[in-house]
Order: structure tokens, then sequence, then C-alpha cells
């Protein structure tokens, strides 16, 4: 699941999964990220999209943005 807001309060806390922090938006290409990454932060910058769906047809992962 993914959520998106405009607000935050309070602090991130790391845990056993690795240590989380805020990345400014300009720097994300400096990090090593998720696959498909690219088509998930499209799901927070493009208003029209509300899903990202993907599927194995028997090679690779396909995704598709709805």
């Amino acid at each position: 699941m993914l959520y998106k807001t405009n607000q935050f309060s309070g602090e991130l806390r790391s845990s056993r999964e690795g240590r989380v922090f805020w990345i400014p938006r300009a720097e994300l290409e400096k990090y090593k990220l998720a696959v498909s990454f690219d088509q998930t932060l499209r799901l927070f910058e493009e208003e029209e999209l509300m899903e990202q769906y993907c599927h194995w047809d028997g090679s690779v992962y396909r995704w598709e943005l709805l």
C-alpha cells in the first residue's frame, strides 16, 4: 500500500529493516532504489494516476500505471 500526504508530524523511526530518512526529491537519483521505483514515483507526482499493477508474463515483470 502507498499513501500520499502533504503533512507530517513526529519523527521518522528506523527499524531492523533499515535506516529511515527523508531525501530531497532532487537527490533521489543519487540513491540505489527499488526496481521500478521510477514508475512508483509517477503515482505520487501525476494526479491522473491512481494505481500501479505488476504482473509476471512468464519471463519478466510488466508494470502498468492506471
